[in-house]
């Protein structure tokens, strides 16, 4: 435990150490809405290789104004790591906003943003398009009724964006992530922390009601259209439609 915790407690530093050079790209708009975008992994990448968790968001913009836009939608910075919020994860019964939200790494690098949403209390029997907010149930052909929304308050969603390295016209950088549910979990009655719960396409929709006036792309991975967690859509994201409608450099 405590040499876990200092390696999180360093990860900035480790950060510096070994981030490596990648190459930049450039893309106009249409060749990523063509298929430039299926382009990147589907899948985060970690340190030991593929990681469970869906690449499900491509954001093409500034991070400033999609992160003031949450922070008004009732998004807020996730609880950082330090000495503090780790002694809360020794409780057996630990609290959800205390915990903190522990680092991820895609491609060797960790996330450049990052914000959390606490959810109210979604009943355990919402299972279908009644669970999902009005603004997501626009369409549901990418529903997979087996999944369940979480059945706690005690849950949050967690959105992460890694830098890709590609650009559109040269000035808009896409960032690649994903909106995953948080839960609280202890193991072994000694350690809790928050557990990423393995059903990603409901926070994909239940998102998608924070993001009303942003230009959305909806894109799908075919041969995951199966998959049980996940069935492979991609939600590519661009400026609010007014701030679009007067920027051409896109």
């Amino acid at each position: 435990m405590v040499g876990g915790a200092c390696a999180v407690l360093n990860y900035h530093e480790n950060q510096q150490r070994y981030t490596q050079e990648w190459p930049s790209y450039q893309l106009s708009k249409q060749e990523w809405l063509n298929d430039a975008w299926s382009a990147f992994t589907p899948y985060r990448v970690n340190w030991g290789g593929y990681a469970p968790q869906p690449i499900t968001l491509q954001w093409a913009g500034d991070l400033d104004v999609l992160r003031q836009h949450l922070l008004s939608q009732g998004w807020r910075d996730p609880i950082p790591v330090n000495a503090k919020s780790l002694l809360h994860t020794l409780s057996s019964e630990p609290v959800l906003t205390k915990l903190p939200v522990l680092p991820q790494i895609h491609d060797s690098r960790y996330e450049a943003f990052k914000l959390v949403y606490v959810m109210g209390e979604i009943p355990p029997e919402a299972s279908d398009a009644a669970a999902i907010p009005q603004g997501a149930q626009h369409d549901m052909r990418f529903l997979n009724p087996e999944l369940k929304p979480p059945s706690s308050a005690s849950a949050q969603l967690v959105l992460r964006l890694w830098r890709s390295d590609t650009y559109l016209g040269n000035q808009q950088q896409i960032w690649m992530g994903n909106i995953t549910c948080q839960k609280p979990k202890n193991s072994l009655g000694i350690v809790s922390l928050l557990s990423t719960q393995e059903y990603y396409l409901q926070p994909l929709l239940l998102f998608q009601d924070f993001v009303e006036g942003f230009t959305l792309y909806k894109r799908q991975h075919l041969e995951m259209s199966n998959n049980k967690n996940w069935n492979g859509q991609v939600l590519l994201m661009t400026k609010p439609v007014e701030v679009e409608k007067n920027d051409s450099r896109l």
